[in-house]
């Protein structure tokens, strides 16, 4: 079975969700065109189908996150393969932490087993396909400080992101 796709409006625009085989594969977070997100998720898988949101793993998941709920995102499963060693380390850690919690580059990187390579969790962050399963804007500086985020909206989409998620679970 090959990828299929759906693109999805909301949380400030368009975002496209990927799967394979009930896994999701790619996904890209709202704020970019459907037709620029499509080129970038053929970039990666050339013949990727369009299909019905209900047909591609996790869109009901993703839908609620745009919402505000943060529900679903840990129990949907990813596909990994294909990710560095390291990052899909660090992916897999970064999936246990809790919505409306932060944890820093550093202690991601002790948690994937590789203290003192907070750097490279930056690297592995902004390479990271599969946001918001793979909950990337979790992550923060030594400091507390937002850093670091290459989704549309810059850290300032992080921030609203970590506030949604807050609330959503008190």
């Amino acid at each position: 079975m090959g990828v299929t796709f759906a693109l999805l409006e909301g949380g400030g625009g368009k975002a496209l969700l990927a799967s394979r085989e009930g896994k999701v594969v790619a996904s890209f977070l709202p704020g970019r065109d459907g037709k620029t997100l499509v080129r970038r998720l053929r970039e990666r898988f050339p013949d990727a189908v369009e299909a019905p949101p209900v047909q591609v793993a996790g869109a009901e998941a993703f839908r609620r996150w745009m919402r505000g709920d943060p529900s679903g995102l840990a129990e949907t499963p990813v596909d990994l393969s294909g990710v560095p060693p390291f990052a899909g380390r660090v992916y897999r850690e970064l999936r246990r932490i809790p919505p409306g919690t932060t944890v820093t580059y550093g202690d991601l990187a002790r948690r994937a087993g590789s203290p003192g390579a907070a750097r490279a969790v930056g690297r592995a962050m902004a390479r990271n396909p599969l946001a918001p399963f793979v909950p990337c804007h979790r992550v923060v500086g030594s400091d507390g400080a937002l850093t670091g985020f290459s989704a549309p909206g810059g850290v300032s989409y992080k921030g609203r992101l970590l506030q949604a998620e807050a609330r959503a679970n008190p």
